[in-house]
């Protein structure tokens, strides 16, 4: 085989590489490249979900709830979390959304907020229960999706993101699904 043959070989074999590594890249969804973050932190274990960026914790501390957010592309996540007693937790399981939802909703804006859905679920052996809202914002649909879970601390984590968008919309639902509790080593 001469010198000719042999280089374009290697090209050809090169470029098939590529465009395989490509579609790859392509076919991946984007939270193969997303990081675990802790959310809680028990004595046990701690509560974990993914976001494609970091949560910064919000310089403001509101009536006692501590607020966490993340700009993430095609949605904004914002969580808010405090330490409960006792009956207190129970408002945050009822089909009812908590008060504290309704007036983050007023903090971002959002009117014409409307209960589409509720529902008890466990993911990954967290008990949740699940919201969904829409609403709008300076003339724009939004949807919202809310997990609530009492553990050692109330946490309500909200999805924001323009309704229809099917990528959001995906995201998101790989966000919620990510969520877990993980138990330290003994």
């Amino acid at each position: 085989m001469n010198f000719f043959s042999e280089l374009c070989n290697r090209v050809i074999y090169l470029a098939v590489i590529l465009l395989i590594a490509a579609g790859l890249f392509n076919i991946l969804p984007a939270s193969y490249s997303w990081n675990a973050q802790q959310i809680a932190n028990e004595w046990n274990g701690e509560l974990r979900v993914k976001l494609p960026e970091k949560i910064e914790i919000y310089p403001l501390n509101t009536k006692g709830w501590l607020v966490q957010q993340a700009q993430c592309g095609d949605f904004f996540f914002d969580m808010h979390s405090k330490e409960l007693k006792g009956m207190e937790k129970n408002d945050f399981l009822t089909e009812e959304p908590p008060k504290r939802l309704m007036e983050t909703f007023q903090q971002y804006q959002l009117e014409n907020v409307t209960l589409k859905d509720q529902k008890r679920e466990t993911i990954h052996n967290v008990g949740v229960r699940h919201y969904s809202f829409t609403g709008e914002k300076q003339g724009k649909d939004y949807e919202m999706e809310v997990i609530t879970t009492p553990r050692h601390d109330m946490l309500v984590m909200t999805y924001i993101y323009h309704a229809g968008s099917k990528k959001a919309k995906d995201e998101v639902e790989e966000s919620i699904s990510s969520l877990e509790f993980v138990e330290r080593d003994k």
